[in-house]
């Protein structure tokens, strides 16, 4: 599915002001399933515009402002066409001894996952959602499960006020 998106963001300043340098995230990074296939940010006032990508392989946009004249309006457009292709979320593998709880890695491979496998404590909410989907069995029926849980419980609401 092709689609274009325009995105619109202005801000008014009661009194003029100087912009320092700014970050803009507002361009999908290259491992989504966003496709990109135009881009383009335009920036009033005009200013430097340097593209760079994160740690995590995100596009920011860096964006530097002459030090005068001091400004009323920021405004930044983005116009973007994307090929969006659906996903199986269940085209993954998984080796053998992981497939059912519990399981445990080899020694290298947990090594090279240690900074991953840290918890830090959970709130007593958190502890309490996640006891109700034991960790056992499947380990794909448990995360559907989890997945449903999460869908059931977080609520989604759209805000029509501007702000």
């Amino acid at each position: 599915m092709r689609i274009r998106i325009r995105h619109l963001t202005s801000y008014q300043y009661e009194e003029p002001v100087a912009l320092g340098p700014q970050v803009i995230r507002l361009r999908p990074a290259g491992h989504t399933r966003a496709s990109v296939l135009s881009y383009n940010l335009k920036v009033e006032p005009k200013c430097e515009v340097r593209w760079q990508q994160d740690p995590w392989a995100n596009r920011i946009a860096r964006l530097t402002f002459p030090v005068s004249p001091k400004l009323s309006e920021f405004r930044l457009q983005v116009d973007a066409s994307f090929d969006i292709r659906p996903v199986n979320p269940f085209d993954f593998f998984l080796e053998d001894d992981c497939k059912e709880f519990p399981f445990g890695y080899s020694k290298a491979l947990a090594d090279e996952l240690a900074p991953f496998l840290v918890r830090p404590a959970a709130s007593k909410r958190l502890a309490a959602f996640v006891e109700k989907i034991p960790a056992k069995g499947s380990v794909v029926d448990y995360l559907v499960a989890l997945n449903s849980e999460v869908a059931s419980t977080v609520g989604y609401i759209i805000r029509n006020e501007p702000g």
